[in-house]
């Protein structure tokens, strides 16, 4: 009768120690991938950057941020990020070319964390503005995150410039 007394006591702590083992999985545990992006609204312009950032990976990780474009295609973000001794990483994505050539256009899109076999570990949702349109011509959601459209400066002719250039000259000396 002891024997199988001792034996049970055993085994339930065992199975104590193991299920405390599981449910309590410390400093060393993995963490769950993110994505997060500076603004989930982003007005497109020419001067138009997003900063995604990212935890939870494998410090020194590759990490290659893709998303589906206006035409439809998976497409990557021109360079990749890699993960700090922490699991962290962050990158600034300067839209100018993306916008210029329409390869991002008014919407919603998903931002995803990815790794180079593009697997994908994480996303988020941005919204786009187009700021071409007039803001009363922009989505509901877009007006309700009340969003201002970028001031574009009138290009300067070149007599303009060359005055420009003989004030400040003239403040110099």
């Amino acid at each position: 009768m002891k024997g199988i007394f001792l034996k049970s006591l055993a085994i339930v702590v065992v199975s104590l120690a193991l299920s405390f083992g599981s449910a309590y999985a410390g400093p060393a545990a993995a963490l769950r991938p993110t994505i997060s992006v500076s603004s989930p609204i982003v007005v497109l312009d020419k001067n138009a950057k997003l900063i995604i950032m990212g935890s939870g990976y494998r410090p020194g990780q590759e990490v290659v941020v893709l998303f589906h474009d206006a035409f439809g295609v998976l497409t990557n973000v021109p360079e990749n990020a890699v993960a700090n001794d922490r699991g962290s990483w962050a990158m600034v994505w300067d839209m100018n070319d993306y916008v210029s050539k329409n390869i991002i256009t008014g919407g919603v899109y998903a931002i995803m964390a990815a790794d180079a076999k593009y697997n994908v570990f994480a996303s988020t949702a941005v919204g786009f503005i187009d700021a071409s349109k007039d803001p009363k011509d922009w989505p509901d959601w877009a007006k309700a995150a009340d969003v201002k459209k970028p001031e574009v400066k009138p290009k300067e002719s070149g007599k303009q410039k060359d005055e420009k250039k003989k004030e400040e000259k003239k403040k110099k000396e």
